[in-house]
């Protein structure tokens, strides 16, 4: 608009000056030439681009008409690897590979879906079956090779050693781990095939992380060899008898989508779609799930109703009752309660407008003042049935590994709840959460 209007200012100067006429009017049929030629190709390139649920990628239409013609595109994952993957107890997901396949989605206006297991070992056969589509996230080894096509890397991550609280590890290399039991997760194809060059390391493959926890602190293996995402595991379900010992030195895994060999043109569409990601995305996911401030840069937004603040605004000052010897939950130091409770209070705190403390004592005491209403409820509790006529109980926050303790001068041979029966054991009064257990 703007050359148009710069062009009729100056053809109604030269009106009073012919040679100038001319000459612009030469100037305007020439350009209504290379208009009619490039200009009506812009605009029907505008408007295919402006078309509804079109991609937003730049995509052949054999490209297109493959993706119209393959509407339910579905790839596996293992819910073993957060926060790659984070599956809520309501079957939600979320986590980095989500939100990348989201991008996907967006960039390639698709409904790429996943399949959501816990057994790697079992998502991948299917996928070399072709059950399913592919694997949100792979690494590349021989074992997929005979069967699917890795993008391009959309994804970093390192190997790191566990080992049991007490412990202490020297060296990090895999030459160290010669001779040793080295517990991995079972279907984990690029840890075996690294572990590979050395035949003499003992592996030991387990189900999930809870399995590979409990046969380090039992003893069953030497040393863990995991992601970072089973540190995350460790912290989310306040296990504390093992922690990191060290970083794999000289390996790494680059991951990729996996997708079956015969659907190359998914291939070439996800790269595009990969490719048109841009870094601000990316350190957005980063930033979201892998920085330390995360919480602060995804900040979440609670939405109440008028009813709900006003409920909030007749009860100024709620007090949930908790146990005073359950740390790392909750422990009174000088600067008053500290711990995973008073922290996550804290958060709720800051995003509804409430004012919920704790008060801590004996748990007999804080179950009858709080059944007795002297108390609005309790800060950690079970679901349990004798407790349903008296308690609401909000979603699962965390859970909890339990652990038999025994006496130092027995051997540590209790390693299931069947090693209990006739035995005597011993349990805090009025815990739930162990009754429960040793109902079964």
């Amino acid at each position: 608009m703007l050359f148009i209007s710069q062009l009729n200012s100056i053809l109604i100067f030269s009106f009073f000056n012919e040679r100038l006429r001319r000459f612009f009017c030469l100037m305007l049929y020439c350009w209504l030439l290379l208009y009619g030629q490039y200009g009506m190709a812009a605009d029907s390139s505008a408007s295919n681009s402006s078309t509804p649920n079109a991609p937003k990628v730049l995509l052949s239409t054999a490209e297109r008409n493959w993706l119209i013609a393959h509407p339910d595109i579905v790839l596996g994952m293992s819910d073993q690897f957060p926060p790659a993957l984070i599956r809520a107890a309501n079957g939600s997901l979320s986590g980095i590979v989500v939100d990348y396949l989201e991008l996907i989605n967006h960039y390639l206006n698709t409904k790429i879906r996943l399949d959501v297991g816990s057994s790697l070992q079992v998502i991948g056969e299917r996928a070399i079956r072709h059950e399913i589509d592919g694997l949100a996230a792979a690494a590349a080894n021989p074992y997929w090779d005979t069967a699917l096509t890795l993008t391009t890397i959309y994804l970093n991550t390192y190997y790191y050693f566990y080992i049991r609280q007490d412990d202490t590890l020297k060296k990090t290399t895999l030459i160290d781990l010669v001779g040793k039991r080295v517990g991995i997760m079972k279907g984990n194809q690029h840890i075996r095939f690294i572990l590979q060059q050395y035949p003499s390391i003992q592996v030991n493959e387990f189900d999930d992380n809870l399995a590979l926890a409990v046969a380090l602190v039992d003893n069953n293996v030497d040393l863990l060899l995991a992601e970072n995402t089973l540190e995350w595991w460790r912290k989310n379900n306040t296990s504390l008898a093992f922690k990191i010992g060290g970083l794999l030195e000289g390996e790494h895994k680059e991951v990729s989508i996996a997708i079956r060999k015969d659907w190359p043109e998914l291939i070439v569409i996800i790269n595009k779609a990969l490719a048109a990601i841009t870094p601000e995305e990316r350190a957005q996911i980063n930033n979201r799930w892998l920085s330390n401030s995360s919480f602060n840069n995804a900040e979440p937004t609670v939405v109440l109703t008028a009813a709900e603040r006003a409920w909030i605004i007749a009860h100024p000052d709620i007090v949930l009752g908790t146990d005073r010897q359950w740390t790392p939950n909750v422990q009174m130091t000088q600067n008053g309660i500290v711990g995973i409770e008073p922290d996550l209070l804290s958060r709720i705190n800051a995003l509804t407008g409430a004012h919920i403390r704790l008060e801590l004592g004996d748990w007999t005491d804080m179950v009858a003042r709080a059944e007795q209403g002297d108390l609005y409820g309790l800060a950690l509790s079970v679901a349990h049935p004798e407790r349903a006529s008296t308690f609401l109980f909000t979603n699962s926050l965390y859970g909890a590994t339990r652990y038999i303790f025994t006496r130092n001068d027995q051997k540590p041979s209790l390693h299931k709840m069947s090693d209990l029966v006739g035995k005597k054991v011993g349990l805090l009064r009025d815990n739930l959460s162990d009754k429960k257990i040793l109902a079964k």
